[in-house]
C-alpha cells in the first residue's frame, strides 16, 4: 500500500517520463483525479497501521524532534499552497491547520487511537458544521449579478455568444446561466469552430477528445492562434481576444477572471461597472 501511495505521489507531483506513462496509461489519469486514489489508499494504510500495537514514537526525544519535522514541514507547504494560490487562504488559517494536522500526526503515531479520531472528526466536520448543506431551487446561479447580465445580453442579441479567458469552470458558469460559450465542457469536439481556428488540423491531436476547454492569450508571437494540452481532458486555445476568427465564430462578447489591460483588448469595451462577480465583461465595439 505504501509503495501504491508513493507511485501517485510521485505521478502528481513529477510525472512520468511520456513512454512510460503511455505503457502504464498513467498518461490517462489527470492529477486532479488522483487524489480519490491517494485518498482512499491513505484511509487504509491508516486504518492498517492503528491496527498493530506497536508504537513508533517511544521517548520524549522522539516525539519532539519528530514534532518539530512535521511542524515545519506543514506549515512549509502551507506558506507554498498560500503563494500558489494567490493567498486564498489566510495565514491565521494556514497556522491553525498547521498546529492541528500536527497534533493529529503524533498522536497517530503514538497509536492513541480513540484521540486521533476525535482530532480527525473536528478537522473534517468543524469547518463546515454551521454550513446549511440544504439549498432549495438554483438562486446560487440564476441571482448572481453575472447571471443576470447574461440573460440581458441574451435578450438584447439573441445571438450573443461568450469568449471567457482564464479559470476552466468559469465557462460552465456561461452555460448555466443560458450564455452560449465558445469553450468550456464539451463532450465532442466542436469541429465546426475549430475548423476556422485550425483549418489545416495541425493540433488535432490536442482537441480530438472529451475536453475541458480554456481560453487563453497567445504567447507565442509567431503564431495566430495555438492549442495547448494540459491535462488528458483538459487544453487550452490561445488567441488574441481581439482576432478576427473570434468574430468569425459568432463571438459577440469577452470575459475575462482578471482584470485585463486596455492595451490587450483595443477592440472592446466594458459591458457593466466591472467586474462584476470578480469577472470582467466587455463586448466587441
Amino acid at each position: 500500500m505504501l509503495i501504491y501511495i508513493a507511485i501517485i505521489t510521485f505521478w502528481m507531483k513529477f510525472g512520468f517520463y511520456p513512454i512510460i506513462a503511455n505503457l502504464t496509461l498513467w498518461s490517462m489519469a489527470p492529477t486532479e483525479r488522483v487524489y480519490m486514489g491517494l485518498g482512499l489508499a491513505s484511509v487504509i494504510a491508516t486504518v492498517v497501521f492503528l491496527s498493530r500495537e506497536e508504537k513508533i514514537l517511544k521517548s520524549k526525544k522522539q516525539i519532539i524532534a519528530v514534532t518539530s519535522v512535521i511542524f515545519t514541514a506543514l506549515l512549509s507547504y502551507g506558506i507554498y499552497l498560500n503563494a500558489y494560490t494567490d493567498h486564498y487562504f489566510r495565514y491565521r488559517y494556514v497556522a491553525i491547520f498547521t498546529i492541528f494536522f500536527t497534533i493529529a500526526s503524533i498522536l497517530l503515531l503514538q497509536k492513541k487511537r480513540l484521540l486521533f479520531g476525535l482530532m480527525i472528526l473536528f478537522i473534517t466536520v468543524g469547518p463546515g458544521i454551521f454550513v446549511n448543506p440544504v439549498s432549495v431551487g438554483l438562486g446560487p446561479i440564476y441571482k448572481k449579478d453575472l447571471a443576470k447580465i447574461i440573460k440581458e445580453e441574451n435578450k438584447k442579441n439573441p445571438n450573443a455568444r461568450w469568449a471567457v479567458y482564464g479559470n476552466r469552470l468559469l465557462p460552465n458558469f456561461f452555460i448555466a446561466a443560458g450564455g452560449d460559450v465558445l469553450d468550456g465542457v464539451k463532450y465532442t469536439p466542436p469541429f465546426n469552430d475549430i475548423k476556422i481556428l485550425d483549418p489545416k488540423g495541425e493540433y488535432n491531436n490536442v482537441y480530438n477528445r472529451y475536453a475541458h476547454i480554456m481560453m487563453g492569450e497567445n504567447k507565442d508571437l509567431t503564431k495566430e492562434i495555438s492549442f495547448e494540452l494540459i491535462y488528458a481532458d483538459l487544453y487550452r486555445i490561445n488567441i488574441d481576444p481581439c482576432s478576427e476568427k473570434l468574430k468569425q465564430l459568432g463571438v459577440t462578447n469577452l470575459a475575462f477572471d482578471e482584470k485585463p489591460s486596455d492595451k490587450s483588448i483595443p477592440c472592446a469595451v466594458p459591458i457593466a461597472e466591472n467586474p462584476v462577480n470578480n469577472t470582467w465583461l466587455y463586448s466587441y465595439k
